[in-house]
């Protein structure tokens, strides 16, 4: 992103493929969002992940993993209540997707913020116990990177195509009520 970001509203259009189907192949981790601060892997600084996983036949949870986040090491699995988040009964369709993320102001203080919206489906909320805050005594407190629609894990059976387009990213709120 080029430079340091505490606080970023993404908003950008996204198509379903048409044949988009989900499937129950491990790893299910299918990625949405990925936010971090200079390295992907470093467990001492600021990552966040949006993904989706399989529930059944055409339904899918939201997940968000925060990997490294004071006191969070890993909070893999944390499940909105969104079960409609990408489906086959979606495929052939563009959707808005709107994205909040905020780091917190300080160790120790739990204002970090996560929240996402399909539509106008708001399909994740952060806990509120979030810190968003390195751990390991780390005062790098950002993002800088970050991708839209990173690997899918559990893969596709046919060519799958997905398009994005309208990107937009924000340093303050552009108007947005989350609900």
């Amino acid at each position: 992103m080029g430079r340091q970001i505490q606080e970023l509203w993404i908003e950008y259009y996204l198509h379903l493929p048409s044949n988009f189907a989900l499937r129950n192949e491990a790893p299910a981790n299918n990625k949405v969002l990925a936010l971090w601060t200079d390295t992907y892997s470093d467990t001492n600084n600021v990552q966040v992940v949006l993904e989706y996983e399989r529930n059944g036949v055409d339904s899918s949870y939201a997940r968000s993993i925060v990997i490294s986040s004071a006191g969070q090491p890993s909070n893999q699995g944390d499940r909105f209540r969104s079960e409609s988040f990408f489906t086959a009964a979606k495929g052939g369709a563009w959707y808005r997707m709107r994205m909040h993320f905020r780091c917190a102001s300080a160790g120790g203080t739990t204002d970090g913020v996560f929240e996402a919206m399909m539509g106008d489906e708001l399909v994740w909320r952060s806990r509120t116990d979030y810190q968003f805050f390195p751990s390991g005594g780390s005062t790098v407190n950002y993002v800088r990177n970050g991708y839209l629609l990173g690997y899918a894990n559990s893969g596709f059976t046919d060519q799958t195509d997905f398009h994005i387009r309208a990107v937009k990213c924000y340093d303050q709120n552009p108007g947005w009520v989350f609900a």
